[in-house]
């Protein structure tokens, strides 16, 4: 089931369309060892935010329910990527969590760069 709405303008619309795709699988929460409901929240939260502050905007915002799985894509117009696997920032400094937490609750997450210019961010997360 792949959920592609039109393009959120900010992470509320994205959260929004991440819990209706839960909900229409019938499952609206989580709970036990895999990823909740939560989780894919803040993950879509996240890439989202990124996307605007690094690119002005997306072009593309996909989810889609895959077996035990959700796949959250958001594709960009900046060239620029984000490094492969962030370490774990240290103190309280705004601004630079937001990416190792992506890393820290998706099970995999992968950077594409689109044809044409811009990139595309995918992250995976397996359901309980």
């Amino acid at each position: 089931m792949e959920q592609s709405a039109v393009v959120p303008q900010n992470a509320s619309e994205a959260r929004a369309t991440v819990k209706k795709a839960l909900q229409a699988r019938g499952r609206p929460e989580h709970t036990g060892v895999g990823a909740s409901l939560q989780d894919a929240l803040m993950v879509a939260t996240e890439l989202v935010s990124n996307a605007l502050k690094y690119a002005g905007r997306l072009t593309d915002f996909t989810v889609s329910l895959r077996d035990n799985r959700i796949v959250i894509s958001v594709s960009d117009t900046s060239d620029s990527t984000p490094p492969a696997r962030p370490e774990r920032p240290a103190g309280a400094t705004p601004g630079t969590w937001g990416w190792w937490m992506v890393h820290h609750l998706a099970h995999a997450v992968s950077v594409v760069r689109v044809s044409g210019g811009g990139k595309t961010v995918t992250a995976s997360l397996v359901l309980a």
